[in-house]
């Protein structure tokens, strides 16, 4: 499971790709990837990357988004749960051992 706590105070998206054909001591390199949160300060760099059909590159511009998607879903699992866990207990309150068994059917906690 990934902790998502650690990443707290991350510098906030969009992050935008820039590519550079040198870098900063004038050395002519393949090109360099700059990762960049919109006041030009520069998130990382990939040496020898780049193009922007780089799989690696995308992942890591797109690093905030999922962060901010892995959180949703976590969210929306505690809610659901949490109503699971509501219903559960309604329906133990009838005390009907079959109700219970086609509610946990309907959930797929049982066969």
């Amino acid at each position: 499971m990934i902790d998502t706590d650690k990443y707290e105070g991350h510098t906030p998206g969009p992050w935008k790709i820039y590519y550079d054909k040198w870098n900063k001591t004038g050395w002519w390199i393949d090109s360099i990837a700059r990762w960049d949160a919109g006041e030009g300060d520069t998130i990382c760099q990939l040496y020898g990357k780049g193009r922007n059909k780089d799989p690696t590159a995308k992942l890591i511009a797109a690093a905030p988004d999922l962060l901010a998607e892995v959180k949703r879903l976590r969210e929306q699992l505690r809610v659901k749960n949490r109503m699971l866990d509501n219903a559960r207990y309604f329906v133990s309150l009838y005390e009907d051992e079959e109700m219970m068994r086609v509610f946990k059917m309907w959930i797929g906690e049982e066969e």
